[in-house]
């Protein structure tokens, strides 16, 4: 059974791990408990007060002994759609935090794959056309169906998008052009930066080796600079 979306809900392993034992045998002791995880009985009880907090276990008293037994598994679902809810009604007024005025320069570091598209996923939220210095391939080498999802995303959004790429991947990106979208290739002779994704207030620098990340600087003048730069470069690529 894959557990890692128990992981991604907070769970720990040895909490998912006496979980499972408690729905697949139902009401028993910790000592069986103990016995069925391989895990130490003091531990157990830890984890054990971490579940019944959650609301995944539960107990009850017989002869003076207890027995757990773990919640149905639709309380978590229940748990997850209360909390959303409740972030829902909070998101409004983060959202107006975010509006507050900024220094002129910010920075934001995105980890791993999950960052990376973090970041992509602030240009789908506020729709930025831009552009794309350095394409070499590596997104769509990576993440094949977070990048098909991505332009697809751009295109039912109209967002309008420029490519710079190699000439040896030419191509390949082509293929993935949309209806708002342009691929252009530069000379073999021209070496291109790491890929740089350019809007009008904000540069996304991408690192494709492990351990990935995305790097966005918000500063106009900075974006500004960029885009004079893939300009120029645009004017000499091939179509």
């Amino acid at each position: 059974m894959d557990t890692k979306v128990l992981t991604k809900l907070g769970f720990s392993a040895k909490e998912i791990n006496i979980y499972l034992v408690l729905l697949r045998l139902g009401s028993i002791t910790a000592s069986k408990i103990s016995t069925e995880t391989g895990i130490d009985r003091a531990t157990c009880y830890r984890y054990l007060d971490l579940l019944l907090e959650r609301g995944a276990v539960s107990y009850s008293i017989k002869n003076n002994v207890k027995y757990f037994q773990a919640a149905h598994p639709e309380k978590i679902l229940n748990d997850l759609e209360e909390k959303t809810r409740e972030y829902q009604q909070l998101m409004p007024e983060l959202v107006d935090l975010s509006k507050l005025p900024k220094d002129e320069t910010t920075t934001e570091v995105y980890q791993g794959k999950e960052g990376i598209k973090t970041a992509l996923r602030t240009i789908l939220r506020d729709r930025k056309d831009h552009l794309v210095l350095g394409d070499e391939g590596h997104f769509l080498e990576l993440m094949p169906i977070f990048f098909t999802q991505y332009l697809k995303e751009c295109e039912r959004s109209k967002i309008k998008e420029k490519v710079l790429c190699g000439k040896k991947i030419k191509k390949v990106m082509k293929k993935h052009d949309y209806k708002y979208s342009t691929t252009k290739a530069l000379p073999y002779d021209y070496a291109l930066p790491a890929t740089t994704l350019i809007t009008n207030e904000e540069i996304i620098l991408f690192n494709w080796i492990n351990p990935f990340n995305a790097i966005l600087i918000r500063n106009r003048g900075l974006a500004k600079s960029f885009e004079n730069y893939f300009k120029l470069l645009w004017k000499i690529a091939e179509a």
